[in-house]
């Protein structure tokens, strides 16, 4: 069995000699030596014998006492002098962060926003960080989630330049966000992750542009650009789901289990009652309802309440009246984000979408299991433009609700005609009574 030496401080090693006799040398990481300081000192030790060591313990005091004033004046050493930078290689991918955002953006990578609401950490950029800026802060914090992924992977890659990136590896990389990958619940992953493929690509292809710009690669060796997007034709995506035709009264039967409590057979999750409802009432997307919060987005009027908000078709915030009720019940359950999770706190979208989901899912199965509909929340938009253009019939009308740029869109897209309107129209004709 080799000998083992004993214990003998921080960066304290013996080494073998090739006459079996040990020198003890005290010995710090390169990482963390002052400019001035040698690779390795000697202690004070005999060339002893292996084994030695245990039976002159005078000689073992002496190296402890010699490697703790050496620590010692290590740490002082330390102290004194400045932290370095760590040296960014021109051409890897956080090069390209940095010239794109800055060094400030680079830094913001590693932190979290658990509220949408928070300060922007990218509106004291760089000066240099034009390009960055231009970016209202919707679409920065959607990049900041793709660069942080794409920086990471870049570090499992020992951030390789650009120039040695091919499009194979963009190209599985992007394979990580596929729809079609499990998620976290062992099925499709609409559920188990944010489907954030697109984005990821569209990040990618920025960070790639930049390069060419700056001539660190040429043109033809754009790997994002070199990928072909193949798109699977329409019928061979599989059966069309039917579309789910909400009413006002169902609506607010799915919030009312929402808000239940479990005790009483329900969620226990207001948060989602106030998703369902202000989605019904306003014809919002859930991604926008669930980033919205209550000191930006909720007009808190005691006469006429509603919310304020930019959907990003027009450019141009647009103001959505609401119920007294759904206005009483944001206040009641007085968080700053507006949907709160059935744990408490909001939803850090997009890279929390798929939480989102999953809550709406365990929803579905609570309604089935109280007999209630099957429905799709995603339609709860389309339902709400056509419960509005019914209530109207004027395009240009509900166009303030919906804040589409076209009333084309609203009337081929999101109206959604029934049994009903079909009857209606034949009796206008006559042909029924």
């Amino acid at each position: 069995m080799p000998y083992k030496p004993p214990y003998l401080g921080r960066y304290v090693f013996p080494r073998r000699r090739a006459d079996g006799t040990f020198n003890v040398l005290f010995e710090v990481p390169k990482r963390l030596r002052p400019r001035d300081w040698p690779p390795s000192k000697p202690l004070p030790v005999n060339h002893r014998r292996t084994g030695d060591l245990e039976r002159r313990p005078e000689e073992v005091a002496a190296i402890v006492a010699e490697a703790a004033r050496l620590n010692a004046e290590l740490d002082a050493a330390r102290i004194d002098r400045p932290p370095a930078a760590p040296e960014i290689l021109p051409g890897t991918i956080p090069h390209l962060i940095t010239l794109w955002g800055g060094a400030k953006l680079l830094k913001a990578l590693h932190l979290k926003f658990p509220h949408p609401d928070m300060p922007d950490p990218d509106s004291a950029a760089d000066d240099a960080a034009d390009d960055w800026k231009n970016y209202d802060e919707r679409t920065r914090r959607n990049y900041r989630w793709g660069l942080r992924a794409i920086l990471a992977w870049s570090l499992t890659n020992n951030h390789k330049p650009a120039r040695l990136i091919t499009p194979g590896a963009i190209k599985q990389f992007l394979a990580l966000y596929d729809a079609r990958q499990p998620g976290p619940d062992g099925q499709g992953g609409r559920a188990g992750r944010p489907r954030m493929k697109k984005e990821m690509r569209v990040v990618l292809g920025i960070l790639f542009d930049i390069a060419v710009e700056e001539r660190l690669i040429a043109r033809d060796m754009h790997p994002v650009a070199a990928l072909r997007v193949v798109r699977t034709p329409r019928h061979r995506r599989g059966k069309k789901r039917e579309i789910s035709q909400w009413t006002a009264a169902l609506a607010d039967e799915y919030a009312a289990l929402a808000r239940a409590p479990a005790e009483a057979g329900g969620m226990g999750w207001p948060g989602g009652s106030i998703l369902i409802r202000a989605m019904w009432q306003t014809s919002a997307d859930r991604s926008d309802v669930a980033a919205w919060n209550r000191r930006v987005h909720f007009v808190d009027d005691g006469l006429m309440p509603g919310f304020q908000y930019d959907r990003g078709k027009t450019g141009i915030a647009s103001f959505t009246p609401i119920s007294q009720d759904l206005a009483a019940e944001i206040r009641a359950n007085a968080a700053v984000v507006i949907v709160t999770a059935p744990e408490g706190g909001g939803y850090d979208l997009p890279a929390e979408d798929g939480r989102l989901g999953w809550d709406l899912r365990r929803l579905r199965e609570l309604a089935a299991a109280r007999g209630l509909p099957d429905m799709v929340f995603d339609h709860l938009r389309h339902s709400a433009a056509t419960d509005a253009w019914r209530a109207v019939k004027d395009p240009m009308k509900v166009k303030a609700i919906t804040a589409h740029a076209s009333p084309a869109m609203l009337e081929d897209v999101y109206i959604q005609l029934t049994r009903t309107d079909a009857i209606e129209v034949q009796r206008a004709r006559g042909i029924i009574a």
